[in-house]
């Protein structure tokens, strides 16, 4: 395989050529009023972190308040500039702990027209502070995936491991350390009577989400 992109956050600086931000609170529209969740996402260098050559998404309390958005705590959530269709997305991550915190590591739609999850979705990982993973992808009213399964071997999360995704015009796969997660998804075929076309929606360019909820 070809390296077509990377970013090994060596940087001193977070390099916004390659990432597009986040910052919900200074629109005053926070994907946490629809989601449930508890934060809104900011672009602030206390939520965007660079530490010894590696990115760290961090989740705080604030201490001002705006009545129009009514969220006491911030993260932060960034996509790639550049965008995909087909290839394998990895990265090395460690996932944090601490209460009600969920990492996640996703493919979205280079368009998102706001019509999840018809426009499809690749979750490279999620986790929700046990010793397991999701992943799967998201597509019309379905999912193909593994839930929150139990890692292979008791592995802690909060080390360094490989998560990836291998995706092409037939499949889609998943790893963790290199080994096959056994999920192994046909998508070269019509997904839904709703569709159009086989492979439809993920037949089409994607970008890579960071986010921490």
């Amino acid at each position: 395989l070809e390296l077509l992109w990377a970013d090994e956050f060596e940087s001193e600086t977070f390099n916004r050529s390659k990432w597009h931000v986040f910052d919900e609170w200074k629109s005053s529209v926070c994907r946490g009023n629809e989601l449930g969740q508890l934060h809104c996402n900011m672009d602030q260098p206390r939520n965007l972190q660079l530490r010894d050559g590696c990115l760290a998404i961090a989740a705080t309390r604030e201490t001002s308040y705006s009545a129009a958005i009514d969220m006491k705590y911030s993260a932060a959530m960034i996509t790639t500039a550049e965008n995909w269709t087909y290839g394998r997305f990895e990265i090395r991550a460690a996932l944090p702990k601490g209460k009600m915190l969920r990492p996640a590591v996703y493919l979205v739609p280079e368009r998102e027209e706001e019509h999840w999850p018809r426009d499809g979705q690749i979750d490279i990982l999620t986790n929700v502070q046990k010793p397991k993973l999701g992943n799967g992808a998201h597509y019309t009213g379905k999912y193909h995936g593994s839930g929150l399964d139990f890692v292979t071997g008791g592995a802690n999360l909060q080390d360094f491991h490989t998560y990836a995704v291998q995706w092409n015009q037939t499949l889609i796969q998943w790893f963790f350390d290199e080994t096959n997660r056994g999920l192994d998804f046909n998508i070269d075929r019509k997904l839904d009577v709703s569709y159009e076309r086989t492979r439809q929606p993920f037949d089409r360019p994607f970008r890579i989400r960071l986010s921490l909820g």
